[in-house]
């Protein structure tokens, strides 16, 4: 029962007559992983989101979600509110980690892992961070340890396209296919850093690697930036690349440091950023073109 002056729980559809609603206690971020009492859980179709509203002055929001009979187990999570930490990793957990877990479940299960991806890029989109907070909590009542960012940034280069879509341009053109290109290789260079920071040769050899594929996606972004129409879309495109660079220097200085001290986390915690810059720089390229194309398809009709 919710606390006193609490307001009555409210959820996005009818609760099951059979599902509990536990209340995970108050903490910022406490993951659980459970099975019903019988190991099974309700039919698929009785799946859903819910989001049980709890003490306005807490703000905290348990959200259960209820997983097909085939995976057999249930996550419920509550969080704040102001979800995940400050970090690149947080906003790359549902790309890198999850969806590419989710398309194996989909070769077994089609319409529970389309289910899932619905919701969990629902709840994402209205509490960021959501699926990085998921996945600490349940390594923290697994009792695992992992450098998450090492973890992250290693999957990285194992990510299908299909995982990645909204970082991804449609448009056909060659400037976009190339930066498309660029970004991908970018992306997987830096993906390699876990695995070869420890070989100081080839960690050399790939610290090249890095700059020159820095270079050549900031190349293709001028090219594209042809196509970005107005001055708000070109500022907001020129504001991305400042940015870009800004981190890219940051990861310079990083390997300075690295080699130093030797400290390999705040190298995957650089490398994480010039992947979340990336990510934001296509982002960017996708929304402002967009624009272009479609007053080029109103014009055809005029």
């Amino acid at each position: 029962m919710p606390p006193a002056g609490a307001e009555s729980p409210v959820s996005l559809d009818a609760v099951p007559s059979d599902m509990e609603l536990p209340m995970v206690g108050q903490g910022a971020m406490d993951g659980v992983m459970s099975t019903s009492a019988a190991g099974k859980l309700p039919a698929p179709s009785q799946m859903s989101v819910f989001l049980v509203a709890q003490a306005p002055a807490d703000v905290t929001m348990p959200i259960i979600i209820k997983l097909p009979a085939s995976v057999q187990s249930r996550f419920v999570y509550s969080g704040r509110m102001t979800m995940g930490d400050e970090t690149p990793v947080t906003s790359l957990i549902l790309p890198v980690l999850i969806r590419p877990i989710l398309s194996q479940l989909e070769r077994r299960d089609v319409a529970a892992s389309q289910t899932l991806r619905a919701a969990l890029a629902k709840v994402e989109a209205a509490h960021p961070g959501f699926t990085y907070d998921l996945v600490v909590g349940i390594m923290r009542r697994g009792d695992l340890s992992i450098n998450m960012n090492e973890s992250v940034l290693r999957l990285q280069g194992s990510t299908l396209e299909t995982d990645v879509i909204e970082y991804r341009l449609s448009r056909s053109e060659d400037a976009f296919q190339e930066l498309n290109k660029k970004s991908t290789a970018l992306k997987k260079i830096l993906s390699r850093i876990p695995d070869e920071i420890t070989d100081r040769k080839t960690f050399l050899e790939t610290i090249k690697e890095i700059a020159s594929a820095i270079k050549k996606l900031l190349d293709a972004v001028n090219e594209v930036a042809g196509f970005i129409p107005g001055t708000t879309g070109k500022q907001a495109l020129e504001q991305r690349k400042r940015e870009f660079v800004k981190f890219s220097k940051r990861f310079s200085n990083t390997l300075k440091e690295y080699f130093k001290e030797g400290q390999a986390n705040a190298v995957f915690v650089s490398a994480l950023y010039l992947i979340h810059q990336t990510n934001n720089i296509m982002v960017t390229v996708k929304n402002k073109s967009h624009l272009e194309l479609k007053s080029q398809q109103t014009s055809i009709f005029l």
